[in-house]
């Protein structure tokens, strides 16, 4: 049997290496079987030739020129045009075969489209092994990183290699990772895999193109992303960053580069293709600037402000057909024209949808006030709102059951939503968003301590976060907030006063402070309730008001928005706590959610979902986790999405702080009863519910305790008078949850509470005003 196969082998050199050219052809002598071509291809001119013939006199190789230095790439091409065999063999010239190489590949016959082989790596520390190919070609896996194809590994049919249009000239690196995406378009119909390490990659002294320093790593990664950037979606692309800061500490999102990317998307016109991974980027980038300087983060979102111009202008991409937003106001003085007048400044910094004509988004207000005054209010910012950008109509919660609990009314709204004809889709979301959300966003700052931002572009990001899950299956998103915690503020009441006792707060020392924010963003929900964690690394010793613009620190404020259930120290903020980084989040699946939902089909948009428990009067928190859980177990996938808008909490008026807390902390516990109930049996269950409610009450008693006892040190620097008057607070409030005893709930389904359907009013913005719904308090069924 002879052993000669139809098969070239290719091997590209710069001439520059000659012991290590020897060594790599040495080791293709070395095979059992027999190529029919050894191509040796010398990166240079012509006149290249006879000195690197003159480097391996004597062995049976042609060497040819391709006339230019044009790169690794270029050479392997003209290798391949060379070539007149069946199958093309690649080996660069610093790497070895081992003896049963070409067997191994060859084993099972010539009857494969391309063949892929593991391989060991060898350094001055060893030798262990690197990849091994893998197991299906998927073009994810080569977005991200290479999953085991190198120049040496590879032997590929002479028609496959043309169909996948041979390696990129352009890329001075990244040459086997672009070429691994256009293998796996040309769909090889054959592959064969060897998982036995029988190539030796070898890392020396000299330049390669995967080393850290390697000049041509930073254009390759530009190239590549050039190329590849706008197949990515945003968790690629941060794997990709982080793999690329890992291995070879280059950021591809830091300014300048990002700077290149955009100018050669608006040359080459495909600024629609790359917009969202370079928001995606550069929102990234803006929260992780909060650390450094304000200055970074000014810049940072120039550039964002920049970017969506551009893209606007473009107006080549898919976008959103509708936009709608149900809000819920309950008695919270400004929130509507406050919210409005933020949405009215995100949409003119960011122009989303500038060039589009009619209506941007269209607001549905479920009126829910109680309180005369804020409702007067509330009726004339809607009655005389004239934005033509923005439509804005009314249902209205008959006065006789105001207020709704914030489960009831989220039903309520549901409910008023399928009546309007709303269907979500990821095209046309239907946007839950609670009054005192505000279309910013609350970041640290080392100068301020903290300070409200633009956030990059939000409009933008959700639009693109929902057009992307129209391929996913996800049903809704759970957009997280900043600003004020999403919990009542006595279960951060401990972890708050560590802040504020521990010592006096220094000024702000940058370092120290940025170090401490860092950790502080790459951690989960470090302001979450009923914490112990006393670990120093999140001890954040700063004086700022960040619910003022000002950032003005009183500590007669401070003790008020404590006694009101507001917390002020820790507020919640974006965070970057899973890895790799990313400011638009993983898409993990949600299992609480919140005052701002994105609803994308209509197996969400269920007011049955809705489910609360009730003690006399008082009405469970936590409805819109019943909702998350009964939904998912209906079948809805519901994910966790970072569009962290800043929550604005304000105190409502009328309530004494004592009872107001009081109600707050029963009806939470039993929120959190209902929801770990159902989470745990399926279904809702009195005695289960009660158990829990209570546990989660006397773990409230106890950190009221702990709090008070830590107010009680000696020589903490919290101010007399204002500590006397919250330790008197807090030993009142312990003693009302303490005489709690929850004995009788009782279960009720939140979307039965009010009989009645919603009655609409609607005024469009615009010439005229006109009504889109006569009101006459007419009946929607």
């Amino acid at each position: 049997m002879s052993n000669l196969i139809d098969a070239a082998v290719i091997v590209p050199t710069t001439g520059r290496r000659p012991i290590l050219l020897r060594r790599a052809l040495a080791s293709v002598l070395a095979q059992s079987l027999r190529p029919r071509e050894i191509l040796v291809i010398v990166d240079a001119a012509a006149d290249a030739v006879p000195g690197v013939a003159a480097q391996i006199a004597g062995l049976p190789c042609t060497v040819l020129a391709v006339r230019e230095s044009r790169g690794a790439g270029a050479a392997r091409n003209h290798g391949a045009r060379v070539a007149r065999t069946h199958h093309l063999c690649f080996l660069d010239d610093d790497d070895v075969w081992k003896p049963g190489y070409l067997t191994a590949v060859f084993a099972d016959g010539p009857g494969f489209d391309l063949a892929l082989t593991a391989f060991e790596k060898h350094n001055r520390d060893g030798v262990r092994p690197e990849k091994v190919p893998p197991e299906t070609l998927d073009a994810g896996v080569f977005l991200v990183a290479n999953p085991g194809l190198r120049g040496s590994n590879l032997v590929v049919t002479r028609e496959l290699f043309w169909a996948a249009g041979g390696f990129s000239e352009s890329l001075p690196s990244f040459n086997d990772m672009d070429f691994g995406l256009r293998l796996v378009a040309a769909q090889p119909r054959r592959y064969r895999r060897i998982l036995t390490p029988l190539v030796e990659y070898h890392a020396h002294d000299g330049e390669r193109l995967s080393c850290r320093g390697a000049q041509a790593i930073p254009p390759g990664i530009e190239g590549f992303l050039q190329l590849h950037g706008s197949r990515m979606d945003h968790r690629q692309e941060a794997a990709f960053r982080a793999r690329a800061i890992d291995l070879w500490r280059v950021d591809p999102w830091a300014p300048a580069a990002l700077e290149r990317r955009l100018n050669q998307a608006l040359a080459v016109g495909t600024i629609a293709a790359h917009f969202p991974g370079l928001l995606h980027a550069a929102e990234t980038a803006l929260i992780e600037a909060t650390c450094r300087s304000d200055t970074e983060v000014d810049e940072r979102q120039a550039f964002i402000d920049r970017l969506c111009e551009a893209f606007e202008r473009d107006g080549a991409a898919p976008r959103l057909r509708s936009l709608r937003i149900v809000v819920i106001t309950t008695d919270t003085a400004g929130s509507v024209a406050g919210l409005l007048a933020s949405l009215q400044h995100a949409l003119e910094r960011s122009r989303w949808r500038a060039s589009a004509g009619g209506p941007l988004a269209e607001l549905l207000f479920v009126r829910n006030d109680r309180d005369p005054e804020v409702d007067d209010e509330h009726g004339a910012t809607l009655r005389t709102w004239t934005d033509p950008r923005i439509v804005v109509a009314e249902v209205h919660v008959p006065r006789s059951s105001r207020p709704l609990s914030l489960c009831e009314a989220r039903a309520f709204a549901f409910r008023a939503a399928r009546e309007r004809g709303w269907e979500p889709s990821p095209e046309a979301p239907v946007w839950s968003l609670d009054e005192d959300f505000r279309f910013e966003v609350l970041v640290p700052s080392i100068e301020r301590g903290f300070r409200r931002i633009a956030g990059g572009a939000l409009l933008h990001r959700l639009e693109l976060l929902a057009l992307r899950c129209s391929s996913s299956g996800i049903d809704a998103l759970v957009g997280g907030n900043s600003g004020a915690a999403p919990v009542p503020a006595l279960g951060l009441l401990r972890r708050q006063l560590f802040d504020l006792t521990s010592t006096q707060a220094p000024g702000v020392q940058t370092s120290e402070t940025g170090r401490r924010l860092a950790t502080w963003l790459r951690r989960r929900d470090p302001y979450y309730d009923l914490t112990t964690d006393r670990s120093e690394d999140l001890w954040m010793p700063l004086r700022a008001a960040w619910w003022r613009a000002s950032g003005e620190w009183a500590w007669d404020e401070v003790v008020e928005r404590l006694m009101l259930g507001l917390p002020v120290t820790r507020p919640a903020l974006p965070s970057l706590d899973e890895m790799p980084p990313t400011a638009w989040g993983h898409l993990n699946a949600a299992t609480v959610a919140g005052g701002n939902t994105v609803l994308l089909t209509p197996r969400v948009l269920r007011p049955e979902a809705f489910v609360q428990v009730r003690w006399g009067s008082v009405r469970s928190r936590r409805g819109d986790t019943t909702w998350c859980i009964n939904c998912r177990k209906s079948g809805a996938m519901i994910a966790r999405a970072s569009i962290p808008m800043l929550h604005e909490r304000t105190p409502r008026r009328g309530t004494p702080a004592s009872e107001a807390t009081v109600r707050d902390a029963v009806a939470d516990a039993l929120g959190v009863g209902l929801y770990e109930t159902l989470g745990t049996l399926g279904r809702a269950e009195q005695e289960a519910t009660k158990r829990g409610a209570r546990r989660r009450l006397a773990a409230v008693i106890e950190n009221l305790a702990a709090a008070t006892a830590q107010l009680e040190t000696p020589g903490n620097p919290f101010p007399s008078e204002p500590r006397t008057r919250l330790i008197a607070f807090l030993r009142d409030v312990a003693g009302a949850l303490a005489g709690v005893r929850l004995d009788e709930i009782e279960l009720s389904d939140a979307q039965n509470q009010e009989q009645s359907s919603p009655t609409a009013a609607g005024t469009s913005a615009g010439a005229g005003s006109e009504n889109l719904v006569q009101p006459d308090e007419q009946t929607l069924t």
